[in-house]
């Protein structure tokens, strides 16, 4: 048999000035960040931190989003209705501080991904920072998440990583290993 021989190339990136998604709405004052993208339903959909300038820096100063397009590049913030922000529900904002008790606190460096194999009430799974108080020498773990529609999440009670929590988290499925 002939060997195949096989090369990556990596191409240099390119300043295009293009942004996909802007800081345009109260909350999102301070940054946008920790994007995770799906193709999912006959769209595309995002899920992402943000910050105010008003909150920061505290445990409630984080919001996670929620935003869709139709091709990849025009995106839309649909308003959900989900959180009360100043008084108002008419946002994309999905929470700002999810859990209970001694595992309550906000999300910061999400991932969303879909598991197939799961029940359809956490079909959606989503790994972050987490506060876990009481457990460990440190309070910030790999936290998990599940929902059935991705805009209405449930947080599980322990950390899914008793590692220190600091950065964006990635995580997926994988059909092979069921996993």
């Amino acid at each position: 048999m002939n060997p195949v021989h096989i090369r990556t190339k990596l191409h240099p990136p390119k300043k295009t000035g293009e942004r996909l998604l802007e800081s345009e709405k109260p909350w999102e004052e301070a940054t946008l960040n920790w994007f995770s993208v799906l193709q999912d339903q006959g769209k595309f959909r995002m899920w992402y931190d943000c910050y105010d300038r008003e909150g920061w820096p505290t445990a409630d100063d984080t919001s996670f989003c929620y935003a869709e397009s139709e091709d990849g590049i025009n995106w839309t913030r649909p308003n959900l209705g989900l959180f009360e922000y100043k008084g108002s529900k008419n946002n994309n904002i999905l929470f700002r501080q999810i859990g209970t008790a001694q595992s309550r606190s906000r999300v910061l460096g999400s991932c969303v991904f879909i598991d197939p194999d799961a029940p359809p009430e956490s079909r959606y799974k989503c790994v972050s920072q987490g506060l876990f108080q009481g457990i460990g020498d440190r309070p910030h773990y790999v936290a998990g998440m599940s929902s059935a529609d991705a805009l209405h999440w449930t947080r599980l009670e322990q950390p899914i990583c008793q590692v220190f929590a600091d950065s964006q988290y990635s995580a997926s499925w994988n059909p092979q290993r069921r996993h």
